[in-house]
């Protein structure tokens, strides 16, 4: 089953690029980077040098969110590099993971914003069954907290809030319900895609049955 491995959060308020060290340590790995840019988006993450590709992005109040991933990641200490135009802020958050398919990713993505509100829901539709879904959520000054169908692993705690949070195991097939909760709220983002596990190797094995035969058989 997949396995969670770890995360590293970074900001600036500065010009591109914002670089932060991330480390992974398990194998069949994939990483995920999710960024906030104010005023721009950002146009290009990458790990240890190795461009991500982008999964799923959206836009609030002049504020742009996007999610970015990549399978077979360096193993390792390495650099995340995340580019964008002028000097502004930006966060951002790494997350790496464990025995993850090492194709097809993403198995599925969603997004969803809002400028009002105390909670964001948006629901994934997962194709794998073995797959598990992570979210990067962002509610602007204000308490975050992972919700329906999120375990949290990384709540920032000074002003403009953002979160790291997965499933925490395989969703099944299907419509997967996720939300985050925050106080009343005017700048609200969530951000969600969904990872597969390996196909099990089957060992095919082979019996053959020993025939005797009777001995000195003599032709007619």
């Amino acid at each position: 089953m997949g396995v969670y491995d770890s995360s590293t959060q970074s900001s600036q308020n500065d010009a591109s690029p914002l670089t932060f060290s991330h480390t992974t340590s398990l194998s069949n790995r994939v990483i995920f980077v999710g960024v906030q840019v104010a005023g721009t988006p950002a146009t290009g993450v990458t790990y240890g040098g190795v461009s991500l590709s982008k999964l799923t992005e959206n836009t609030v109040t002049g504020d742009h969110f996007s999610l970015w991933g990549v399978v077979d990641p360096l193993l390792g200490a390495n650099n995340v590099s995340i580019a964008y135009g002028g000097s502004t802020i930006v966060r951002a958050i790494a997350a790496s993971y464990g025995n993850c398919k090492q194709t097809g990713l993403p198995d599925a993505v969603a997004q969803n914003s809002s400028t009002t509100g105390t909670s964001l829901s948006q629901a994934i539709t997962v194709v794998d069954a073995t797959s598990w879904v992570v979210a990067f959520g962002f509610a602007i000054d204000n308490n975050i907290t992972a919700s329906t169908g999120l375990t949290s692993r990384f709540e920032e705690s000074g002003a403009d809030r953002y979160l790291w949070a997965d499933s925490d195991g395989a969703t099944g097939a299907g419509a997967y319900n996720t939300t985050i909760t925050f106080n009343s709220s005017t700048e609200n983002s969530l951000l969600l895609a969904s990872f597969a596990e390996p196909v099990p190797t089957t060992n095919h094995l082979k019996f053959y049955r020993r025939t005797r035969f009777p001995g000195n058989i003599t032709g007619a």
